[in-house]
C-alpha cells in the first residue's frame, strides 16, 4: 500500500493503474484520475474521465471499478436520479454527502440539500446545477 498526495488530499492507494495518452507532439504521457475511496472501502478505484464519458454513451452501467461516488454520478448523468440517490442514500462519508446534497438541490428540496451540505462540510456553492455537476465530476474523476 502506498500513499499519494493528490490535489492536497492524502489518498491511500492499494492499486494504481496508469493510463497513457499521446499528446499532440506524439510523446506519451501518463494520465490517471483518482476517485477517493469511500470510508467503507480501502480500495481506490481509478476511472478516467474519457472512459466515464464514453461509458455514458455506450454502456448500460457504470465502468468496471467505479467507486460508489462515480457510479452515482454515472447514473445521474444517465438521467436516473433515483438510482443515483438509492446508491448513496444510507452510505457514510463526506464525499457521498456532497453528492447527496447535490441530488436534493437538483430536485428543489433546499432544506434537505442544506442538511447534506452541512454533513459534507461544504456550503451550497450558489452556482448553477451544471457548474456544480462539473465540480463533482472534476473532483471524483480528476
Amino acid at each position: 500500500m502506498r500513499q499519494e498526495f493528490i490535489s492536497s488530499r492524502l489518498i491511500t492507494t492499494i492499486q494504481v493503474r496508469r493510463l497513457h495518452t499521446e499528446n499532440k507532439r506524439g510523446s506519451r504521457q501518463a494520465s490517471h484520475y483518482i476517485c477517493p475511496a469511500t470510508p467503507n472501502s480501502e480500495a481506490l478505484y481509478l476511472v478516467q474521465r474519457t472512459e466515464f464519458d464514453l461509458s455514458l454513451k455506450n454502456d448500460s452501467s457504470p465502468p468496471a471499478g467505479s467507486s460508489l461516488a462515480v457510479a452515482a454520478l454515472w447514473w445521474l448523468c444517465n438521467s436516473n436520479w433515483e438510482k443515483a440517490h438509492d446508491l448513496i442514500d444510507r452510505e457514510p462519508g463526506i464525499d457521498l454527502a456532497w453528492i447527496h446534497a447535490f441530488l436534493h438541490r437538483m430536485e428543489g428540496d433546499q432544506a434537505n440539500a442544506s442538511y447534506w451540505y452541512a454533513r459534507s462540510g461544504r456550503q451550497n456553492p450558489g452556482t448553477t446545477i451544471g457548474k456544480e455537476l462539473e465540480q463533482l465530476l472534476s473532483y471524483f474523476l480528476g
